[in-house]
């Protein structure tokens, strides 16, 4: 493998010469490249110069390893539902050019993400990972990440292929899921991604789907996602995922990781002897590895590439305000009574600085893609670094965030103490890295420690208190009546410090929105009936997940999905759409965005569809449409979205293909999904 700028020779060159290449090839040789050399690396086969590829795990950091330990060198990027926060496309892009020059620097090949599985309960572990309740926005932020990966010759590897939404019994769980549900929630944004970024690899996932292992899948992998969605390139077991021998062939499965093989290899082997499997499937998984190894090599010119594989590099200061700039644009201003934020310096002479995130910050969640930066940057080093001299900063942790470690004693005390001494007190909650993971999911909603005890106490000593989450997923706020102001953070990497600080202290006007709904109480959630379950896993909810459940169930949230607050205020003018148009016509909505207050500001313009009259139960209303926009005071600024014909289909069983009925359709344009600024109706008619 080389990880320069030279040029490769071309011993596979165009597909022509991997098929006389495969007819030169041994059996045992064919067979070897469908199963990991070891735990990273494919086979390699010197006499047909077929080098090895590394896969290395992610998506928000690269992990690559040496002698099975993490290296430690690269960048820690905000994770998934950070960058579904952002709703700024160019920006995932950008981020998913940057992690491939980290990934081509470390001497890999295939970075082991985006993770774009539907957030469907607050619980699940890999929540941090995955985007957001929505199909749309996750296929849209993967789309951008895939292509911003791919652009710099590192492969995607599309995951987890299908329905992992939660942890416990993940390794045979069944996901039982109908099939509008499946096709409207679980696989749309896979399709998304698949059809508009053509990801070099997809990895299945360890769980059943609807009793099928997702590894020997047929349905999903051969019919759907092959035939009807026309992926060409390998399906990748997780980790230790495959299962079978033939039926994992024949359904798809192309390469078995880890290595050395255990369903492959000698058993695969025995099996074409004794006619159990035609050497033609093997062929044709083989053909894809082949094409893999070609254009992670840089054998196959592109346009991206040339025939040359760009240089890489790792944690480099383009890199480090990438990360910033990230965690900036995700972080989410929920409450501001009063226009408590941002702080200003002329008003604020002392800080009180509590809370056990305080003094690190989360920066991730736990499993194979958390990852320990070369350096990180807590909130209190970010506020200092930012403030100087010129504010007296004083801190206290006040309790501790570890369910298994003893707060300080009389930490609590001293924490409000020095909040009754300082003009703002600004304190810093959230789950300690770890809590959230792959692996297990969570067992409540709460803080962990004594959190909550420490933000009530801290709230009753400082009126002017500000109250910043570290969390990956909704977390229960009981204190959130009290709170003049709340700012999520998320899980915001190694510059999560200095981002936070920017946007407190106004130099950074806060603008991303929720990717999730926050709930006020467990019970409201849409799967709270049916999660975790047990190795049957019912998704008794159907089609209304998230925000759809809220609407149709008329269940009032803690904070709505894409909500989020500014330092300014927009107002939304002049909606224009046609009032007709034909069933399959884009339809081109605009409208005039304005920067209403004092300073300049971000706005996400959220387009939902309702269909007014449908011959099938239907959300009250879906995201099919998002601009992100930036204006200056008093700026007005047209914004265009446009809609397909999938923006206003549903998926049929009956008929088993994607449906637009004739009639009418509104179109709801909002702040978020419970604030709507601005509607009107069309005619589609056939």
């Amino acid at each position: 493998m080389t990880t320069n700028s030279e040029t490769i020779s071309n011993p596979l060159g165009d597909d022509l010469q991997i098929g006389e290449l495969l007819k030169r090839m041994t059996l045992a040789e064919k067979v070897s490249l469908l199963s990991g050399q070891d735990r990273w690396h494919t086979a390699t086969l010197e006499r047909h110069g077929i080098p090895s590829i590394v896969m290395t795990d992610g998506p928000h950091g690269v992990r690559a390893n040496e002698d099975g330990r993490i290296k430690g060198r690269a960048t820690s990027f905000p994770t998934g539902v950070s960058m579904a926060s952002c709703w700024d496309l160019e920006l995932v892009e950008e981020v998913g050019a940057a992690l491939a020059e980290e990934t081509r620097a470390l001497g890999c090949n295939v970075l082991l993400g985006p993770c774009v599985n539907i957030v469907r309960h607050p619980l699940a572990g890999r929540n941090f990972e995955s985007y957001s309740e929505d199909p749309y926005l996750a296929g849209r932020t993967g789309v951008v990440y895939v292509r911003g990966l791919q652009s710099r010759g590192i492969g995607a590897s599309l995951k987890h292929f299908a329905c992992n939404n939660q942890e416990t019994e993940r390794r045979r769980g069944d996901s039982q899921v109908d099939e509008r549900t499946l096709r409207e929630i679980y696989l749309a944004q896979f399709e998304m991604v698949v059809k508009e970024a053509q990801p070099w690899t997809v990895m299945c996932s360890y769980n059943r789907v609807n009793g099928e292992y997702s590894s020997q899948n047929d349905r999903l992998l051969n019919q759907i996602l092959r035939a009807e969605w026309g992926f060409d390139g390998i399906v990748v077991s997780d980790w230790g995922a495959n299962h079978t021998t033939i039926e994992s062939v024949q359904g798809g499965l192309d390469l078995e990781m880890p290595g050395p093989a255990r369903w492959y290899g000698d058993l695969l082997i025995e099996a074409i002897a004794t006619w159990q499997i035609d050497e033609e499937a093997i062929d044709r998984a083989v053909r894809r590895i082949l094409r893999l190894v070609r254009a992670c090599t840089g054998q196959q010119q592109s346009e991206s590439t040339d025939g040359i594989l760009p240089e890489g590099a790792v944690n480099i200061s383009a890199h480090q305000l990438l990360a910033r700039r990230l965690a900036q644009e995700s972080i989410v201003l929920l409450k501001n009574d009063g226009n408590i934020l941002p702080l200003r310096e002329e008003d604020n002479h002392s800080l009180a600085i509590i809370g056990p995130m305080a003094g690190v910050g989360s920066i991730g969640g736990g499993g194979s893609s958390f990852l320990e930066p070369p350096y990180r940057v807590s909130p209190l080093d970010g506020l200092k670094t930012r403030l100087g001299d010129r504010v007296a900063i004083h801190y206290e942790p006040g309790c501790s965030s570890s369910t298994y470690q003893r707060s300080p004693q009389n930490g609590i005390a001293q924490a409000v103490e020095l909040a009754h001494q300082c003009e703002a007190a600004l304190v810093f909650v959230g789950l300690p890295e770890g809590h959230e993971s792959e692996g297990y999911d969570r067992q409540d909603m709460e803080l962990t420690g004594a959190q909550n005890e420490l933000v009530r106490e801290v709230l009753k000593a400082n009126p002017r208190t500000v109250v910043i989450v570290y969390a990956g997923s909704p977390v229960a706020l009981p204190w959130v009546g009290e709170a003049p102001a709340i700012l999520l953070a998320h899980y915001p990497g190694q510059e999560g410090g200095h981002a936070v600080a920017d946007v407190l202290l106004g130099n950074v006007n806060p603008s991303g929105k929720l990717s999730v709904t926050w709930p006020k109480r467990l019970q409201d959630t849409p799967a709270y009936a049916n999660f975790p379950g047990g190795r049957a896993v019912r998704y008794g909810e159907g089609i209304f997940v998230g925000y759809r459940y809220y609407d149709y169930k008329d269940i009032e949230p803690l904070f709505a999905f894409g909500h989020g607050l500014s330092y300014t205020q927009f107002t939304y003018t002049d909606l224009q759409l046609p009032t007709k148009a034909k069933i399959g016509d884009q339809v081109t909505v605009t409208l005039n965005i304005t920067n209403s207050g004092n300073v300049t500001g971000k706005e996400i313009i959220q387009a939902y569809v309702r269909d007014v009259d449908s011959s099938l139960v239907r959300p009250v209303k879906e995201l099919k449409g998002f601009a992100k926009v930036e204006l200056a005071p008093g700026e007005t600024k047209i914004v265009s979205i446009s809609l397909n014909q999938r923006s206003f289909a549903f998926y049929d069983p009956q008929r088993g293909d994607w449906i637009v009925e004739p009639g009418i359709f509104e179109l709801l344009i909002g702040s978020s999904s419970r604030d709507i600024r601005a509607s009107a109706k069309i005619e589609l008619t056939l």
